[in-house]
């Protein structure tokens, strides 16, 4: 009996460990979106020091302060979805660099290695190691389940199970509830968002959404990154209008 209570304890504690390493990974998401949302902080109306080096991306202010406006929603920069179009600004990704220590992203942030890519003002230092442990265990290699193409490998029958279980209570079930209120979106729609921006929906479902913590996530759900996929796919089917 003793032996029993040992091993439920180690397993409660594993679980624990588990959920604690996927809100942080969450958390390290969200600041990439849009850190001063999830900080609940204002947002900065200059632009970030590092936004000059470039030309392409015509976006000022606050957008300019987002990871995800240079490096992308597939974390690829200029060698993935904004290696083209109004977002192209010619920075490289995050997964290129995956193999960084938590401490060589953290100096990174820090602008350490480069002055114009300071963010030691704007960020605290537990927020950047969020960040830096997220560029470095979470930002997720969409090109398995995501194609250039914008369709989605994803089991749709299961995709809609995981949405029935975790998002129709406040999406609705054709996916124009409670919508996004984000600026860069034209259409709020889901169905819309999932065919034109599937990266983004990716994303936005495994960590959720900034500034809202009662959103239900993948990390919250402990889902797969395939079954991320499968909510896209599914999502990917939902009305157009």
């Amino acid at each position: 009996m003793n032996l029993i209570k040992y091993l439920l304890f180690g397993l409660c504690i594993m679980v624990m460990a588990a959920c604690q390493s996927g809100d942080s990974l969450a958390k390290g998401g969200r600041l990439y979106d849009k850190w001063w949302a999830e900080n609940g902080v204002e947002a900065l109306g200059v632009d970030q020091a590092l936004w000059a080096e470039q030309s392409s991306n015509e976006r000022s202010g606050a957008d300019t302060w987002r990871c995800k406006e240079c490096h992308g929603w597939d974390y690829l920069g200029a060698d993935g979805a904004y290696g083209s179009g109004s977002h192209y600004t010619g920075f490289v990704g995050v997964l290129q660099s995956k193999d960084k220590t938590e401490d060589e992203w953290v100096a990174i942030l820090k602008g350490e290695t480069n002055l114009d890519h300071d963010f030691s003002d704007v960020l605290s230092n537990g927020d950047m190691h969020l960040l830096a442990k997220f560029m470095q265990e979470g930002a997720v290699d969409m090109r398995p389940y995501i194609n250039a193409g914008k369709s989605t490998n994803g089991d749709t029958s299961r995709g809609e199970r995981l949405y029935g279980n975790g998002c129709t209570a406040c999406h609705g079930d054709n996916g124009n509830e409670m919508l996004t209120d984000d600026p860069e979106d034209e259409a709020v729609i889901l169905g819309v968002l999932a065919n034109d921006n599937p990266w983004k929906i990716y994303h936005k479902a495994l960590n959720g959404q900034p500034g809202i913590p009662e959103m239900i996530h993948g990390h919250k759900l402990s889902w797969s990154d395939q079954d991320v996929a499968d909510l896209v796919a599914y999502l990917q089917t939902l009305p157009m209008e």
